[in-house]
């Protein structure tokens, strides 16, 4: 195959094969006894337990969320958005690089610009129970202003307002005191000297 062909990547856990469907997965309501719950015909048609159905169906409603619906397929930049809901926070570069060692570990090619590889939901929810595998590398691979971005976009909200902080903070202090000189004169001679006496 050409290596612009997409190809189904075949998962290797029993969960993903089993209760993952390509278009939607519908978990029915309580059956049983009146006033009681028990397992839910989802996990009973799946033969998994509903903690999986659970992890299945949130990583459907993120992946809906951000896939093109056109293709039924998600890209490493949405890729990108889609795991900042699961806390974890990547470069698009570490996000490329993981999306295709994953996609070539599983026998299917890459394109040659590797940002264009799609996942199905099938081969997402794959990609989420191994991405400690993938996640590990440099954050960015390019210099300058572009690899500053790179590293400022795989840090998590927290870490982007602690940064920009450390950063601002002294330049608006500056910035303060700068003002606050520049304004002197206009308090004449004699708010000067008395500024002076305070310092003095």
């Amino acid at each position: 195959d050409g290596p612009d062909e997409q190809k189904t990547i075949q998962p290797e856990f029993d969960v993903v094969d089993r209760a993952v469907s390509r278009t939607s997965i519908t978990v029915s309501g309580p059956i049983g006894l009146a006033g009681h719950k028990s397992r839910s015909r989802g996990a009973d048609k799946y033969g998994v337990k509903e903690a999986d159905l659970l992890f299945i169906t949130y990583a459907q409603e993120i992946f809906l969320h951000h896939s093109t619906a056109a293709k039924n397929g998600i890209t490493p930049s949405q890729i990108r958005l889609a795991l900042r809901r699961f806390d974890m926070y990547l470069s698009p570069a570490q996000v490329v690089r993981a999306v295709s060692i994953f996609v070539r570990d599983h026998g299917c090619a890459t394109p040659e610009d590797e940002s264009r590889v799609e996942l199905t939901f099938c081969d997402f929810t794959a990609f989420l129970l191994r991405i400690d595998l993938y996640q590990l590398g440099p954050v960015t691979h390019f210099k300058g202003f572009r690899g500053v971005i790179d590293s400022f976009l795989a840090m998590s909200p927290s870490d982007m307002v602690d940064r920009v902080s450390q950063v601002s903070f002294p330049l608006i202090v500056g910035l303060v005191v700068l003002g606050f000189y520049l304004l002197l004169p206009l308090y004449g001679d004699e708010g000067l000297g008395v500024t002076r006496n305070h310092f003095a």
